[in-house]
């Protein structure tokens, strides 16, 4: 079984590209040897398969929201709602959260709990859940 790292392969793949034109033994054959090597490199580089990461976002600029409607057993509500997200408060702690929209004004909403985040401070940063395994 062959070892498999991840890896942030930009700073690589730039220090190829510079090997590449730098490449200047004084023998044609032997920089024409090199840079083949390294193109070769660069190739598996580019072939290889890409990992998404998950970035914080700023709160200020929250996930996008559509309009839903909910019951709470006593009362029907309509409003604009986001997609559950992972929320970094300003006392450091970490939520399931979503982002609501009411009366033109949005706020931060900690899942299953009516807060609104007061006792773990604004939320300073969220991020997408990432998807789901496709196996």
């Amino acid at each position: 079984m062959s070892e498999r790292m991840i890896i942030d392969a930009l700073p690589a793949r730039n220090n190829i590209l510079l090997g590449i034109v730098a490449t200047n033994t004084g023998n044609a054959v032997v920089d024409a040897m090199i840079q083949g090597a390294l193109r070769a490199c660069l190739e598996e580089l580019d072939d290889a398969p890409k990992v998404e990461v998950q970035e914080w976002r700023r709160a200020s600029d929250p996930p996008p929201t559509h309009n839903e409607t909910w019951n709470d057993g006593n009362e029907t509500y309509s409003g604009e709602t986001s997609m559950k997200v992972w929320a970094h408060c300003a006392d450091g702690t970490q939520h399931e959260a979503h982002y609501e929209i009411h009366d033109g004004t949005g706020q931060w909403f900690v899942e299953g709990q009516d807060d609104r985040f007061d006792e773990h401070g604004n939320v300073t940063h969220w991020m997408y859940y990432p998807a789901a395994p496709k196996d």
